[in-house]
């Protein structure tokens, strides 16, 4: 992913990595523990454009593949899925309101466009989003002249059959529904009112070696938060991304991004969310952590983490405060040295 150069004690040999690298692993896997989502749906579409082959992992065809005691393919499964904590492997990745994403669709699912993409989904939430989602884009139709359209998609918690994700382009509203063990149903929407995107991350930016997060000449920041926690992370005051009082706030170069790797199928989301800031190489970040508004009804599991990386440095904090009128600030120097406060 990176070059033993990068996350390695030694380049040569069997590679131990070092203590920056190994403590951005275990923010990577934090995301991981929630599902294969984003990785099934990245090496689905590598498959489909010749990039990996299936019989490396045991089977003549994708369809044929099984997870469970394949070693191999949980390897790759996580390695694709991790890529999304990397900046410089998800920079052309795009968001588009039900409104303006048929146009993007009409080039992205043409046979002739040598690209693919994953689309990824989140439900919204009073402190941010949960269960992020990965999906692949097959194909679309329109269903009236209203500007309502079907986009078919391939769901990994549904192997054996088509899903739809209903767009009103009219509307600007965006629907997708999955059945629960249970007999309920998750609801995926976007709406004027939510603000809630769909996601799209082409594949081939993916391929290849990618600069480490933690390596010294990282142009950014990135910061991870799980739990029942609002957080908002700014970097002076023409850079921020983070959720305040229920909204987006992205600020400058700020981004902020849900984690796909949601099981949509298991009963908890840890509403774990991806932020990255490019202008920390010059001041302090400031992470502001107040808890949350996630109902017991959306899943929280009670457990909160923060993970934060840059030029030199990973720090994770866990077990936060989350009683209620109680709030903790985070700063990180350039350096990496990190202070935490709680009132």
């Amino acid at each position: 992913m990176f070059g033993p150069e990068a996350a390695c004690e030694k380049a040569d040999g069997a590679c131990m990595p070092t203590a920056i690298a190994d403590t951005w692993r275990q923010g990577a896997n934090d995301t991981l523990y929630e599902g294969r989502s984003e990785g099934i749906a990245v090496l689905a579409q590598l498959m489909s454009m010749g990039e990996v082959d299936a019989k490396d992992f045991g089977a003549d065809t994708a369809a044929k593949l099984r997870i469970e005691g394949n070693v191999e393919l949980q390897r790759e499964l996580a390695y694709w899925a991790a890529l999304q904590n990397v900046p410089g492997a998800v920079e052309e990745d795009i968001r588009y309101a039900a409104k303006d994403v048929m146009r993007f669709l009409t080039k992205a699912l043409d046979p002739a466009n040598p690209e693919r993409y994953r689309l990824a989904i989140a439900v919204k939430t009073p402190s941010g989003f949960i269960r992020g989602h990965g999906l692949v884009p097959i194909g679309f139709y329109r269903v009236d002249s209203k500007g309502i359209y079907r986009l078919r998609v391939y769901d990994s918690n549904f192997p054996s059959a088509e899903r739809e994700v209903i767009i009103d382009a009219s509307a600007n509203t965006w629907r997708y529904e999955a059945p629960m063990p249970s007999g309920k149903v998750t609801v995926y929407e976007g709406n004027e009112e939510n603000g809630n995107l769909l996601y799209f991350s082409p594949i081939r930016q993916r391929l290849g070696k990618h600069a480490a997060p933690f390596g010294a000449e990282s142009p950014s920041s990135t910061l991870t938060s799980a739990g029942n926690l609002e957080v908002s992370a700014s970097v002076g005051e023409d850079e921020a991304a983070g959720i305040e009082d229920g909204a987006v706030i992205e600020r400058g170069d700020g981004r902020l991004v849900p984690a796909f790797a949601s099981c949509t199928l298991c009963n908890a989301s840890r509403g774990i969310l991806n932020y990255t800031l490019t202008n920390s190489l010059k001041k302090d970040m400031v992470v502001t952590v107040t808890p949350g508004k996630m109902g017991e009804s959306e899943g929280s599991d009670g457990t909160t983490a923060l993970n934060v990386t840059g030029p030199n440095f990973a720090t994770k904090v866990q077990g936060l405060d989350t009683a209620k009128g109680t709030s903790s600030t985070l700063k990180v120097e350039p350096d990496g040295d990190v202070s935490l406060s709680t009132n």
